[in-house]
């Protein structure tokens, strides 16, 4: 089964969706599953979805949006990586609102790939998140010390 579903070999007869490959992954594996985790304590705390949204959620939702998604915005929510956002929420995560807003945005695909992606464009402005204090404090410190910014980037992309 492991092999047939969990790696979404083609031998298989059915094919799992991103949330049942990601609940094998962590249930055999004992893998860390942050977008998992987050979607499934959204689907219980949440306040801004319909209990129709939640079921369906629970068995297919894209996971991978979100992973991307929360990668990229964990230092604007004030923690160092996806697993810590994952675990505040939804105690005390800050920007409440506006991550249970993405998330439903990326259930109902309204939030994809391309909107996280585009360069050209903040997404997260959208949704009144500001942008990650590190980044302004970082950009100061490069003028002064030279790579002070890159290495803060870079310790906070290896969390992830």
């Amino acid at each position: 089964m492991t092999l047939t579903h969990g790696k979404a070999e083609q031998a298989g007869r059915d094919k799992w969706n991103a949330v049942a490959r990601a609940r094998h992954n962590r249930q055999k594996n004992h893998a860390s599953e942050p977008a998992l985790d987050l979607l499934e304590r959204y689907l219980e705390h949440g306040k801004n979805l319909t209990p129709q949204e939640a079921e369906r959620w629970g068995g297919k939702y894209p996971l991978t949006i979100l992973e991307e998604a929360i990668k990229r915005l964990a230092p604007r929510f004030g923690v160092a990586s996806s697993r810590e956002l994952a675990d505040q929420y939804p105690k005390t995560v800050k920007h409440k609102p506006a991550l249970e807003n993405i998330l439903r945005d990326v259930g109902v695909e309204y939030l994809d790939f391309k909107n996280i992606r585009d360069t050209d464009k903040d997404f997260a402005q959208a949704y009144g998140i500001p942008a990650a204090p590190t980044s302004t404090t970082g950009s100061a410190a490069a003028s002064s010390s030279g790579s002070a910014s890159s290495a803060g980037t870079t310790t906070g992309a290896l969390l992830d």
